[in-house]
């Protein structure tokens, strides 16, 4: 048997992340707006008729609600990222952006919260080495400047967040009809960078 060795805590230093601190700016909006219109009262039926046994009360039933929507528009995020990344990868133009129509209530996402999301994620990219090199690379010609650029991707990760609240909500609507437990939802992984 060959001695192989265990680089894997050299390998973990070198590895880099893409940015994610706009993550925190999603989590709090998006918590902040659940919290003015999700109050516990308005999931009191639900909570009394299926869920009193699994919760000990209905503000910890609606603060599990509340923490899977909220984790529900960070992984949205992730999904709008993953289609702008692979547009960088096929070396095609970023995707037209898909405006979802919120389908459900509470619509967390009005338009000053997308706006600070979006100055966030600009934020987030504006330095970054992939994304001025994608930029220079294959997306000049389709956009005004960098910043034009930067404003696209986020809106196709607002798109992503947008989708991500109303999936949950409707899987969560769905449990709430028949009783069904209310579903495990994990945060993504923090994204590898890979270029």
């Amino acid at each position: 048997m060959h001695y192989l060795q265990d680089t894997d805590e050299q390998d973990a230093l070198t590895e880099k992340f893409w940015p994610d601190e706009f993550k925190q700016t999603i989590r709090n909006e998006v918590q902040n707006a659940l919290t003015k219109k999700m109050k516990p009262k308005s999931l009191s039926c639900f909570y009394s008729r299926h869920y009193a046994d699994k919760y000990k009360d209905l503000k910890h039933f609606t603060d599990e609600v509340n923490n899977k929507i909220v984790i529900s528009a960070e992984n949205g995020a992730d999904d709008g990222f993953a289609i702008v990344y692979n547009a960088f990868l096929t070396e095609s133009r970023l995707p037209e952006q898909r405006h979802y129509t919120q389908n459900y209530w509470p619509q967390v996402l009005t338009r000053p919260v997308k706006n600070r999301i979006r100055k966030e994620i600009i934020k987030s990219y504006e330095k970054d080495e992939s994304f001025i090199y994608a930029y220079f690379d294959g997306y000049v010609e389709d956009h005004k400047n960098f910043m034009h650029f930067l404003d696209d991707v986020a809106g196709l990760i607002i798109s992503g967040i947008e989708k991500g609240i109303d999936d949950r909500l409707e899987v969560l609507y769905k449990s709430f009809i028949i009783g069904r437990p209310l579903g495990i939802i994990r945060r993504n992984p923090k994204r590898l960078k890979t270029t």
